[in-house]
């Protein structure tokens, strides 16, 4: 005969009285100073004993809590079936695979919250019928503390991936990509996108960028959605998030009027959203936004997670960006100065063909490199703001002796990158004849340079003016300085110009179409 699997030992203290709750009279004092809540349940699944340690957990009187059912009272929703079926199981076979071991399981209190127990389970007998000790203790601590290192491991793991993919080379967009996938994995929510401003030196708004990261396929459409979401300062959650300078936290979208989103997130399945500043040095220049499903974690443990990467994040793309401006700089300084390389070994076979000697190729070749070592040092001098063209004349007409004599006017116009050789060279070639053949001959003469943007807006022009004492001997001549002129107004430039003599002079009047000054 098998033996009964409830335990007898403790049926002598087990005697009938008149309440549910005076079930264990001889263990009233054990129970109520049990540091673990003590609760026990009949066969029926009553409740018919309950500690003081047991109402202080639960938030249940033993007098609200003694005669309740307790797969009711405690035991969350989604487990009640699988708690009346193991007891029912029970009653039935005599087996139960949860009785006489420590289990680990959750359990709900009366508001409602569930939360993490250590459970152990003695059957018992009474007037032949079993009955149910139970030994709860809460593992929210321990819990906790598990949650703590976890996360900070996954933190030490996702800097030190971020800080590895900046050591990959890739590209601002490709790393944003990745911090955002990073994060996701971290948290478990499901989607992350990058909001910028639409002007780095004057924002007005939040406009969405093409970087997302989407845990699932299905969520693709709230790249649409957001695509058409533009947010002002203090609108919407980036506007928020960029009025506030703080890490915003949704907890529940459906609820939040303020998020714009809202009705095409929800349909997404997207319930939670959490956001925070991305920053160039001290000022905001994008939000990066997540959003959860239902039942993302959202606990101070993960904001705080989130916050303390969050920093570390921004600095990351801040010196990736920087890397990548810098990566740019190299190269085009390396293709600048190629291009002048060639310019220079053209300008220098021209010289050498025309040149009758030594002497006549150094007074050729010379000014043109001087020319070139000018436009050198108007990027220098520049900074990360492209010279204007009164820099430029400045520049080309410093080496005329008598500055008295000289005269400029214009408006301002700025220099676009590939306007810079070829007007530094065009001034300087024109700098090189005044002073040969031109008003600085006899040094006796004066010089106009103007420049203008008509009304049409769409030619800029520029009118130099020679007054020599004399007219000039002889008629312009067609030479290399002319076909220099040629090719960096024409080609390079996609101007035109003319030359002409005057009765009192020489002038060159040359325009270029607007569209050339960004370069």
């Amino acid at each position: 005969m098998r033996p009964d699997p409830c335990r007898t030992e403790l049926d002598p203290y087990m005697r009938p009285t008149p309440t549910h709750r005076d079930e264990f009279p001889d263990f009233g004092i054990v129970f109520e100073h049990a540091l673990d809540a003590v609760v026990a349940m009949d066969s029926t699944g009553m409740i018919t004993a309950w500690n003081s340690s047991a109402a202080d957990l639960f938030g249940w009187s033993a007098d609200e809590a003694i005669g309740r059912i307790l797969g009711d009272l405690i035991v969350p929703p989604g487990l009640r079936d699988a708690h009346s079926n193991g007891l029912a199981r029970y009653l039935e076979t005599g087996e139960g695979p949860v009785l006489n071991k420590r289990i680990e399981i959750s359990a709900v209190r009366r508001d409602g919250d569930e939360f993490p127990i250590e459970l152990s389970v003695v059957p018992v007998r009474r007037d032949g019928k079993p009955w149910f000790i139970g030994f709860i203790r809460s593992r929210e601590r321990e819990v906790e503390a598990e949650r703590t290192r976890e996360d900070r491991t996954r933190l030490a793991e996702t800097l030190a991936s971020i800080a590895e993919a900046q050591l990959a080379g890739l590209s601002t967009q490709d790393f944003v990509r990745l911090c955002l996938k990073r994060i996701c994995e971290a948290t478990g929510w499901a989607a992350g996108h990058l909001y910028e401003v639409d002007n780095v030196d004057r924002p007005r708004e939040m406009v969405p960028s093409d970087i997302w990261h989407f845990a699932a396929p299905k969520l693709e459409p709230m790249r649409q959605i957001s695509h058409d979401h533009r947010f002002a300062f203090g609108v919407g959650l980036p506007g928020q998030v960029w009025q506030s300078g703080e890490m915003q936290m949704i907890e529940d979208i459906e609820s939040t009027t303020t998020f714009l989103r809202r009705e095409p997130f929800l349909a997404a399945g997207i319930h939670k959203a959490f956001a925070f500043p991305v920053r160039d040095s001290s000022q905001i220049v994008g939000v990066a936004e997540f959003f959860g499903l239902e039942g993302a974690r959202s606990d101070p443990q993960m904001q705080l997670f989130v916050k303390t990467i969050a920093s570390h994040v921004s600095l990351a793309i801040l010196r990736n960006r920087e890397a990548e401006i810098e990566q740019v700089r190299l190269r085009e300084t390396k293709h600048r100065i190629s291009n002048s390389f060639a310019v220079l070994a053209s300008i220098f076979r021209q010289c050498a063909d025309s040149a009758e000697d030594v002497a006549g190729l150094q007074s050729s070749f010379e000014p043109r490199l001087q020319a070139m070592a000018h436009a050198h040092s108007l990027r220098n001098a520049s900074g990360q703001n492209l010279p204007d063209l009164e820099r430029a004349v400045v520049q080309a007409l410093a080496i005329i002796p008598d500055q008295s004599a000289v005269t400029i006017s214009g408006p301002h116009i700025p220099l676009g990158e590939n306007m810079i050789d070829p007007m530094t060279l065009i001034l300087g070639e024109l700098v090189t004849n005044s002073l040969k053949h031109g008003a600085w001959k006899d040094r006796s003469g004066r010089l106009s340079v103007e420049w203008s943007l008509p009304d049409d807006g769409e030619q800029a022009r520029l009118v130099w003016r020679e007054t020599p004492a004399s007219p000039p001997a002889e008629p312009l001549r067609t030479g290399y300085g002319t076909t220099l002129l040629d090719i960096m107004i024409r080609q390079s430039l996609r101007g035109e110009f003319e030359r002409r003599f005057e009765d009192d002079g020489y002038v060159f009047v040359m325009s270029w179409p607007i569209t050339a000054l960004s370069g």
